[in-house]
């Protein structure tokens, strides 16, 4: 019997966006997006499902979201609107399934979320880079890696980790990321998206803040670009590439 992740990749090797997304649009047409999206716009984007595009040419997931949260301490980037919106700095209203399965059209390879029992193992999967564009009061566009968005409350320096391709996990016909763990910052056996390092879910223990002064009001909108890394690298690049992953 197929698990809930294996029936996703036979959907999407067997059926078309529009069929396994049914608010997918039929033709890509950027004119009707730009009246959606407050930022420009790949030409190849094609829109699957509620806030959730896929530029099919860049292999790459655009989201529209709403900064929720500018200030305090972070367990994630993004959640689910109406779940976390008191521990993370983006919301997206749309389901947590679409998102996943819109990743696996951007070729991200699903690996396993972080394991706390017997011992700790770290999330693992495809490195997803992940930048933020929005559009000021004075109608100025910007766009940034995400990472400049959070703070590690030890150092005082912007997140220097990428984020994986965690993949949650089914249980019982649910697919556990619906609960709002989409990207997260500290680490939790139901994440979608996680950072390949030990980061305390505890209250009192949270390693991440947000980083005030660069994010814009309450209420804005961003778009999320959500793009696999899919290069392989070599041990040597790994090595020198210690930093967070510039965006693209």
């Amino acid at each position: 019997m197929l698990n809930g992740m294996s029936l996703f990749f036979v959907l999407l090797l067997y059926h078309p966006p529009n069929v396994l997304f049914a608010e997918a649009s039929e033709i890509s047409a950027v004119h009707d997006f730009q009246e959606e999206i407050a930022v420009p716009v790949p030409l190849s984007l094609r829109k699957l499902a509620k806030n959730i595009w896929f530029d099919s040419k860049q292999k790459c997931v655009l989201l529209k979201t709403k900064v929720v949260m500018r200030r305090g301490a972070l367990e994630m980037l993004l959640c689910s609107k109406g779940s976390k919106e008191h521990e993370s700095v983006l919301a997206v209203d749309s389901r947590a399934t679409l998102l996943h399965a819109a990743l696996l059209l951007a070729e991200a390879k699903p690996g396993s979320p972080v394991q706390f029992v017997p011992e700790y193992r770290s999330a693992t999967g495809s490195e997803i880079a992940i930048s933020l564009s929005w559009r000021d009061r004075s109608d100025k566009v910007h766009k940034v890696c995400a990472q400049s968005w959070i703070r590690n409350v030890e150092t005082g320096k912007e997140l220097e980790y990428p984020w994986v391709f965690a993949g949650s996990e089914f249980r019982e016909g649910r697919y556990l990321a619906e609960s709002g763990d989409l990207i997260c910052v500290a680490n939790f056996t139901t994440a979608m998206m996680d950072l390949p390092v030990s980061s305390s879910q505890g209250n009192n223990a949270l390693l991440f803040e947000a980083f005030t002064e660069r994010i814009p009001p309450v209420g804005t909108e961003v778009i999320v670009f959500l793009k696999p890394e899919t290069k392989e690298k070599t041990k040597k690049e790994k090595e020198e590439n210690t930093a967070a992953k510039s965006c693209q």
